[in-house]
């Protein structure tokens, strides 16, 4: 019995935790897009390319939440977690276009 409440304690804390890393990941990424989008407009080619590089794995950690019906524990972080994964196909088409033309 005590063993069961250990284990159902460990995996509550568990998920919290994962909600918690869901939030920040979900708010830096959306944050690096605004810094990535500004760095387009300005023309830095270095900055550009380190902000895809960030891009790349915040976008691979929540990609459940991004592309499929798994929804973030509030509204705000769900539209966000849609939000970029948009940006983050655009994106990908829009590189892989670039590279073929040139």
């Amino acid at each position: 019995m005590a063993e069961k409440n250990l284990t159902a304690s460990i995996t509550v804390k568990r998920q919290q935790n994962m909600k918690l890393f869901q939030t920040i990941t979900l708010t830096v990424l959306t944050l690096v897009w605004i810094v990535f989008g500004y760095a387009l407009y300005r023309g830095s080619s270095t900055y550009i390319s380190r902000y895809a590089l960030l891009i790349l794995p915040l976008s691979l950690m929540n990609l459940k939440v991004m592309f499929t019906r798994e929804k973030a524990q509030s509204t705000v972080l769900n539209i966000l977690a849609k939000l970029n994964g948009v940006l983050l196909l655009v994106w990908a088409i829009v590189t892989i276009v670039s590279v073929i033309v040139k």
